[in-house]
């Protein structure tokens, strides 16, 4: 497509709302609303304690984000 102007821009913005819904409304192959289930979880190689946190100071290793849960 050779847009320019407003119709490049209108064409965009169709883009970015379209393949939102379309990743959606493809749940079975991209976990839908709840992303891809294939992803590891973050994690850092270390993380640092201290009195701010409430524990004693010391790294911990893998240091992995969780939910909350």
């Amino acid at each position: 497509l050779r847009l320019r102007g407003d119709y490049l821009a209108i064409v965009t913005l169709g883009f970015g709302e379209i393949v939102p819904r379309f990743i959606r409304n493809l749940g079975v192959f991209s976990g839908g609303v709840n992303g891809l289930s294939a992803l590891d979880p973050p994690s850092l190689p270390a993380w640092i304690n201290g009195p701010w946190a409430g524990l004693d100071f010391g790294i911990q290793q893998d240091f992995r984000f969780t939910t909350g849960n």
